[in-house]
């Protein structure tokens, strides 16, 4: 993975925000387009894979099913996202539930779906994980963090699937941007 340290490539870093993956996942949290455009174009530009948002999902998973979950608190989350979502942003019950139960140590699950479905439901749940935690910024800023100090530090922490040789482009959930959930709240999550 190619990291940017370099201020100067970055379009006004966040504080503690190292890569430009995690960039590009908080603007799209703030519902910053113009932002979110550049930085986005710059990790297709540079073919990054998307380690830091999928880290990001599972600590995000482990802080909401965590501890003893049980696997219809898993159906409903999902169930509740897709009737919230438009018709083009649902994602498969089957394998959202998968997705997110790969993360809570059920692996072999990952070998069920293509890396790039795993990658684009990570993708799309995360934004739903952070809302349905209730994350304020600062909250989303400690979650990139954290998992970009998973990815640069080499730290397993859990069972990611296979992030190695997982490549996913940045889903267009609205068919031209953004992640509708942020898109249509312009930030605010609705």
């Amino acid at each position: 993975m190619n990291v940017v340290i370099d201020e100067e490539r970055s379009w006004g870093a966040e504080p503690g925000l190292r890569t430009p993956e995690a960039r590009m996942l908080l603007a799209e949290f703030r519902g910053d387009e113009e932002r979110w455009r550049r930085l986005s174009a710059e990790l297709e530009r540079e073919k990054y894979g998307l380690d830091v948002m999928q880290a990001a999902f599972h600590l995000a998973v482990l802080r909401r099913f965590g501890g003893g979950v049980e696997l219809r608190d898993v159906t409903r989350f999902v169930r509740e996202f897709n009737a919230a979502a438009p018709e083009q942003a649902r994602v498969s019950p089957r394998e959202a539930e998968a997705a997110i139960r790969v993360s809570l140590g059920e692996e072999h699950l990952a070998e069920s779906m293509a890396g790039e479905v795993l990658g684009n439901i990570r993708y799309a749940l995360l934004f739903a994980l952070a809302d349905d935690l209730g994350l304020n910024d600062d909250e989303v800023v400690g979650l990139l963090r954290s998992a970009e100090d998973v990815i640069l530090t080499g730290r397993q922490i859990g069972l990611f699937g296979s992030l190695g040789d997982e490549w996913s482009t940045v889903p267009r959930t609205d068919g031209d941007g953004m992640h509708w959930r942020w898109r249509r709240g312009r930030g605010e999550g609705r």
